[in-house]
């Protein structure tokens, strides 16, 4: 079955993703959703690359301090 799409074109899709990969995202919403009231609303994609890595390493057994030293400092 061959789909095609037209550019530009937004295509919904729903992901059933399990493990620590859906853990990290939880806990990147949650971060995110605390945070809202002391940062500005419009975060950049740095933001929430390095915040998901950063939660990842969380579901792998990095310790706080390990998971901020491998985080770059901007």
């Amino acid at each position: 079955m061959e789909t095609h799409y037209k550019k530009g074109e937004i295509v919904e899709a729903e992901l059933q993703v399990t493990g620590p990969e859906k853990v990290a995202f939880d806990l990147m919403v949650k971060i995110a959703g605390a945070e809202m009231g002391t940062m500005i609303d419009n975060r950049s994609r740095d933001y929430w690359l390095t915040l998901y890595h950063q939660c990842y390493l969380s579901t792998q057994g990095a310790k706080l301090e390990d998971i901020l030293a491998k985080t770059p400092n901007k």
